[in-house]
């Protein structure tokens, strides 16, 4: 087993860290080596209910963070709309719940438990698909929705921290689900991976590095606003950059779609034209300028939701996450108010700004709120069913105000 005094270099005593963790044996094996070396961590731990071992999971995991003086935060994952994809819809509840862990706790980064055998079956997938890729394999550090991410344990295979494990007497659960075939990634892993020697795994480990030292690279990251494309920086590209940039763009959002040369054109000519916002099909997947946006969406349905809440709480919700406490004056709530209601915005909705009643459709304008959120974003409303508090449309949700207020973006535009 590999030395494990020294394997977070770029970690800080002096700072708090999130750690994500599913009470794997992976996330596990991460969670031992910070408590035994003295990092400050917070434990992040989301309920998805969807296996009967779930829990027990969380009680288990719970107990473990007591034993020995570590916080825990618990997200108990509101069910998944039939219509969505269950993974992409966890991906966004987990990556929300990650950014109010960071701004509770002050914390620098989110640590997740991702290993050698994880990278490994990555590239592959990657190979298998015969796609573009902006990055081979798995980034030891990266930003996803605007979580800085670390994976320090990408130089360990899975069967090391199993054995770490075992031989600390770390506890741990496995998913069954990952004992199947029923996904390529899993095929991958059980028919080609876990038979690899150590020696064709450090070939394939070279070879990885080599295409990426090797690779046209392409800096996505400074072309996202958000989950979506920045159009005032695309607007810069010539074509060949272009497509490198929306590529890049489909790889990091995990989707795979055939692209030809006319659509890549007839897309860019798009963006660089007078119209405001454009939705143009191609496949299963629309692509969607709104503003200076471009996102990528498989269907633009407006739902409406409405949750009813007694007193101050928290609640985790598919379109938002809010923590209200018993002072939420920063969100125009006082005690007087409850029951309170939170809905999808309605036509005739008004709202008292500067002493005036506004109709929400006209402020939405002025806000320059893209077209797809004008239906689903959330309001407030106290007992008498008036209006008191709409979050102000911005690129960035996650503010400064004391009450937590998280939107999901993606689950409004669904």
């Amino acid at each position: 087993m590999k030395d494990t005094n020294n394997i977070f270099p770029l970690l800080n005593k002096n700072k708090t860290y999130i750690l994500g963790c599913s009470f794997g044996p992976d996330s596990m094996a991460l969670f031992h080596m910070l408590y035994i070396n003295h990092y400050s961590f917070v434990v992040a731990f989301v309920n998805y209910h969807k296996r009967k071992e779930a829990d027990d999971e969380q009680k288990q995991l719970t107990e473990y963070c007591e034993q020995r003086n570590i916080k825990i935060e618990i997200l108990s994952a509101p069910k998944c709309e039939e219509k969505r994809n269950f993974q992409e819809w966890a991906r966004e509840l987990r990556y929300s719940f990650f950014q109010m862990c960071l701004k509770k706790y002050n914390a620098e980064m989110v640590l997740v438990g991702h290993h050698q055998d994880d990278l490994l079956e990555t590239y592959l997938m990657q190979n298998k698909r015969r796609s573009y890729v902006n990055f081979y394999g798995i980034k030891e550090v990266s930003c996803v929705n605007n979580v800085n991410i670390y994976r320090p344990l990408l130089s360990f295979s899975k069967q090391e921290l199993l054995n770490y494990d075992i031989d600390n007497n770390v506890p741990y659960s496995i998913d069954c689900s990952n004992l199947t075939n029923d996904y390529s990634r899993n095929e991958i892993r059980h028919s080609i991976i876990e038979h690899l020697s150590k020696e064709e795994r450090l070939k394939l480990i070279e070879e990885i590095n080599n295409k990426n030292n090797n690779r046209t690279y392409f800096d996505i990251e400074n072309y996202l606003d958000g989950n979506s494309l920045d159009i005032r920086k695309i607007k810069k590209l010539d074509f060949n950059q272009f497509q490198l940039c929306l590529f890049s763009y489909l790889d990091w959002i995990n989707i795979h779609v055939d692209l030809s040369n006319y659509f890549l054109l007839d897309l860019l000519k798009s963006i660089n034209g007078n119209k405001s916002s454009f939705i143009k099909k191609i496949g299963n997947y629309l692509f969607v300028k709104e503003y200076d946006e471009l996102y990528i969406t498989k269907s633009l349905n407006f739902h409406d939701y409405e949750y009813i809440i007694e007193q101050p709480q928290n609640l985790v919700a598919n379109e938002f996450i809010i923590s209200l406490s018993e002072d939420s004056t920063d969100r125009n709530i006082s005690k007087d108010d409850y029951p309170i209601t939170i809905r999808n915005v309605r036509f005739n909705d008004v709202y008292e700004i500067e002493g005036h009643l506004i109709p929400l459709r006209r402020a939405f304008i002025n806000w320059k709120m893209p077209p797809s959120l004008r239906k689903t974003w959330p309001v407030i409303l106290n007992k008498n069913n008036k209006i008191i508090y709409v979050p102000r449309y911005r690129k960035s949700f996650c503010d400064s105000h004391k009450t937590t207020f998280i939107i999901n973006i993606s689950a409004l535009k669904s």
